[in-house]
């Protein structure tokens, strides 16, 4: 039985010393320690293996088996999981921003308050498990499968769902904010107390008015046909807090132009009129393309993602490809301070 060890060189080259690793089992017992940024650990058989509080930024775990591991405040930012099995990981506090969980197998994990910003979920498997109270801004979860799973006080803000099945899952408490549901399944899904403010609606499946009344929206959301919603207290109504009468209307000019009560209800959107203002047709179709091609930039870096999971860490393209992928993220850093 193999006793705890840091990753330092003996580890290094016990594990990458020759391709016939990849199929040898690694002990459970084993214990991976200090930094080990853009290693490549793809292909390897290590069930129960404990990354707690390590430091694996950008490596290759793609096509790795990993069940039952601890990811515990692991850094695995940027890292790729592309075809992995992570069933029953845990872990509390992980950094798995802009990684790549293509095609991962990710059922019945326990990852808490972690961090999946940016992260790629196409076609991932995170049925059954929970991620409480964790953060998928602009994650992309496209054709995901994740029923039955709890996202209890989870932040979807600017995600994308279309696809995805979500079928008796938790929601409640979780934060959509301008996300887009696209044709995404929910039936039987908890969303009391959730916040569809700006969300995108319109063709979710298996969505009910009984489930809408337990949950709130703004003016922005896109509801189905038929179905309605009570708009969100602002963070001063919920919080009691007073502020003085001028500085009230500039946070209100900012954030919400058209000013509605907490009584009214959002209704489906209805198309321009020739009654309405050219000019706010104009500003409105600006924001839409702006929005069309934020989304477009995150898909292609996402891509390239994609790519580099699928390619060994001693191609020499790598280094095209990741300066190009910076490049563009500086771009989009860019055009998101404009």
């Amino acid at each position: 039985m193999m006793k705890q060890m840091s990753l330092g060189l003996a580890v290094t080259g016990f594990l990458w010393a020759n391709s016939a690793l990849a199929q040898t089992p690694v002990s459970t017992s084993v214990h991976l320690s200090g930094s080990c940024a853009k290693c490549d650990l793809s292909r390897r058989v290590m069930p129960g293996m404990s990354l707690q509080g390590t430091n694996f930024a950008g490596s290759d775990f793609s096509h790795s088996n990993l069940a039952g591991a601890n990811f515990d405040r692991a850094n695995l930012d940027n890292a790729s999981f592309y075809k992995a099995y992570l069933m029953q990981v845990k872990g509390e506090k992980v950094n798995l921003n802009k990684s790549v969980l293509r095609g991962t197998t990710l059922s019945d994990v326990r990852l808490v308050s972690s961090n999946f910003v940016l992260a790629d979920f196409h076609k991932a498997d995170l049925t059954g498990g929970d991620f409480t109270r964790s953060d998928f801004t602009k994650a992309r979860l496209k054709s995901t499968d994740a029923m039955g799973t709890i996202f209890v006080r989870a932040n979807f803000t600017k995600a994308k769902l279309d696809h995805g099945d979500f079928t008796g899952s938790d929601f409640s408490g979780a934060q959509f904010i301008h996300t887009n549901f696209g044709d995404a399944i929910v039936t039987n899904a908890n969303f009391t107390g959730a916040n569809f403010s700006g969300a995108e609606m319109v063709e979710l499946t298996g969505l009910t008015q009984e489930q809408l009344d337990g949950a709130c929206g703004s003016k922005e959301t896109q509801l189905p046909e038929g179905m309605s919603m009570r708009v969100c207290p602002s963070e001063t109504e919920m919080s009691g807090t007073e502020i003085p009468k001028k500085d009230a209307e500039i946070i209100v000019a900012e954030l919400r132009p058209d000013p509605i009560s907490f009584t009214d209800r959002i209704e489906p959107q209805l198309p321009p009129t020739p009654m309405r203002p050219m000019m706010a047709t104009r500003i409105q179709r600006r924001g839409t393309m702006m929005s069309i091609r934020s989304s477009d930039l995150d898909d292609v870096i996402r891509g390239i993602d994609g790519a580099l999971g699928d390619m060994p860490m001693n191609n020499p393209n790598r280094a095209r490809l990741e300066q190009s992928k910076r490049k563009l993220e500086a771009v989009q850093a860019q055009s998101g301070n404009r």
